[in-house]
């Protein structure tokens, strides 16, 4: 049984916000990553930064949720056992 916690759906929410390029720079990909539950923000200046970018976020998220206190017994199924 893996006891790891899983990373609520909204852990995984981003905003990029995407800047115009310049018409006079090569690659012309960058803007900022924002993780949504966080307020965490990154800039990026082309394709690999910006995945780099969600790597680093995503890691982040499955620390955060691994180290995060389990609820209280009565609050969890298990902890519910013969409560009517």
């Amino acid at each position: 049984m893996n006891t790891a916690a899983a990373p609520r759906p909204s852990d995984c929410v981003y905003v990029i916000k995407l800047h115009l390029p310049d018409p006079r720079s090569p690659g012309g990909l960058s803007g900022r990553l924002e993780h949504v539950s966080s307020g965490r923000r990154h800039d990026f200046d082309n394709g690999p930064a910006l995945l780099a970018c969600l790597v680093h976020e995503q890691a982040q998220v499955l620390v955060e949720a691994a180290t995060e206190e389990p609820p209280p017994a009565w609050r969890s199924p298990e902890g519910l056992s013969g409560v009517v």
